[in-house]
Parts: structure tokens; sequence; C-alpha cells
């Protein structure tokens, strides 16, 4: 169960980060770090995503009333987050590619192109 969850909370959280690949469209990495929200939540996705710079993210969600961190590998490789995670024993590798990234806004595809998830930075208080 722990491990469908998971992958699943990996899935939502890198699905929405994928574009095609453009060739000589630079992503600034730096952009990315700090912390997103889907900006039209859905009912089971996380609440707050994380990334920092020692290439981890932490995504910050509610199950079943409480509340619940996950901390993953990530790194930026040209237009793409690859995320790690280790799922029974093996690792898990997804990529996502990303459409846009600007200092407030995050928009992603996954691989096959068929998800797109726009995350907007949560400002600091």
């Amino acid at each position: 169960m722990r491990a469908m969850l998971l992958g699943t909370l990996a899935v939502l959280v890198c699905y929405p980060v994928l574009a095609d690949d453009k060739k000589g469209e630079k992503i600034d990495a730096k952009k990315i770090i700090g912390k997103w929200e889907p900006k039209n939540k859905k009912k089971d996705e996380p609440t707050v995503i994380e990334f920092a710079k020692d290439g981890t993210f932490t995504l910050t969600f509610d199950l079943n009333g409480k509340e619940m961190k996950l901390t993953q590998k990530y790194k930026v490789d040209g237009n793409n987050i690859i995320t790690t995670e280790k799922v029974d024993g093996k690792e898990v590798v997804v990529k996502t590619i990303i459409v846009k990234l600007t200092d407030t806004e995050l928009l992603t595809k996954d691989e096959d192109g068929k998800n797109e998830e726009t995350l907007v930075r949560i400002k600091d208080k």
C-alpha cells in the first residue's frame, strides 16, 4: 500500500512537468528551487512541492486528515526534471518535461505528453 502511494505521489508531482524537448532552449535550474503548489488543485494532489538546493524535493499532502511528507531526489537535465525514488527496493526514475519555467510559474507535461500541470510559486511570508 505504501509503495503504491509513493509511486502515485511521484507521478502526481512529476506528470505535469513535461513538454516537447526543445533543443537550444535553456532552462535556468536555479529557478525551480522553492515552494510550489498546483494552480488548479485536485482533491488527491500534493498541496505543496518544495525543490531544495541539495537535489531533493518534498511533497506535502493530506492523507485522511493527517499531514504527510515525502522526500525524493531530483535533478534538472536540460528541460527535464528527473526524479528518483525507491519502490520495493527498486529504483524508479520518472522524467517530466518542463514546458515553461518563470519566477512564478512552472508548466510541465508527463513523458507521454498527455498530462499537463501548472504549478505556481508560493511566496515566502
